[in-house]
């Protein structure tokens, strides 16, 4: 089952300069061209726009705005977006090889939503070999400049994520792990100077498959499936047991929890933010 990591935030840090009306989950549909606007004029300004300027415009500007709210916020947005445009989002990214594609650049910040991980053990044939075909795609990157860093960062954050999520020796082959070995610990030491990149030495642990990396890998992910499965109202301690399973699943997002229909009916007024029906349930 897969796990939401969130012992690092993703970036880019918070600007002040990009501060503006808060998108919502359709604005970034609309800025990834996966949804058409209602308007004619957006609708040209996308029709016009260049690969560059729409990385800049959705990675440069709507995600920076978006993270200056409160988790909670975010959330809402990013659970909405990932329930009802992820397969397009994949669709897009498959599409491209380029590691710094928009599509490939906002993987990082939606594969720690619970709708990512619900869609990744749903065994959606949109869901198979995720990983592999991401390390490809990394392996590929030429970053180096000091402005690229949130790239490198976010990417190997996300890889290792996605290493948790299939924990196995041969999810990749051997010679795209030596690349991609080699490729972050060249980051590792032209990025030595700056703060908080932990997730390079921990992509190389999770691929070289050291056992202190492993292991906690494991750790994280069992209490997570124990997280994610048990009933969703804060402070219930119904735990999930697996073979003995009881749990209801919430008929509309197909990923909330609950022990009994009374504890369903005291979680909803919160509940109601994050209940999306995934696109994936749908096909």
């Amino acid at each position: 089952m897969p796990v939401n990591i969130r012992s690092l935030p993703t970036r880019p840090p918070v600007d002040e300069s990009v501060a503006g009306p808060l998108p919502m989950s359709d604005d970034f549909a609309v800025a990834l061209g996966l949804k058409e606007s209602s308007f004619a004029h957006i609708r040209e300004f996308q029709a016009n726009m260049t690969e560059e300027e729409r990385v800049q415009y959705v990675y440069g500007r709507l995600l920076v705005r978006l993270r200056m709210e409160p988790q909670e916020q975010q959330d809402v947005i990013l659970s909405r977006f990932t329930a009802i445009w992820l397969l397009k989002l994949l669709e897009r990214w498959r599409a491209s090889e380029d590691p710094g594609s928009v599509y490939s650049l906002l993987l990082p910040h939606i594969s720690d939503n619970v709708y990512f991980q619900v869609f990744l053990a749903s065994r959606h044939p949109a869901a198979k070999d995720m990983t592999l075909h991401y390390a490809q795609r990394l392996a590929k990157a030429t970053w180096s400049r000091v402005e690229d860093s949130d790239m490198v960062f976010d990417a190997c954050q996300h890889l290792s994520t996605m290493l948790v999520y299939e924990d196995s020796d041969t999810v990749l082959p051997r010679e795209l792990t030596d690349v991609l070995i080699d490729k972050i610990s060249a980051w590792q030491i032209a990025y030595a100077h700056l703060p908080n990149m932990a997730p390079l030495p921990r992509a190389i642990g999770l691929l070289k498959r050291q056992v202190s990396w492993v292991r906690e890998g494991r750790k994280v992910k069992e209490h997570m499936e124990r997280v994610l499965m048990a009933c969703n109202k804060p402070g219930c301690t119904v735990p999930y047991v697996p073979g003995t399973d009881t749990l209801q699943q919430c008929s509309g997002c197909k990923t909330a929890r609950y022990c009994s229909p009374e504890h369903q009916r005291q979680h909803w007024k919160t509940h109601k933010l994050f209940c999306f029906r995934p696109a994936w349930t749908e096909d």
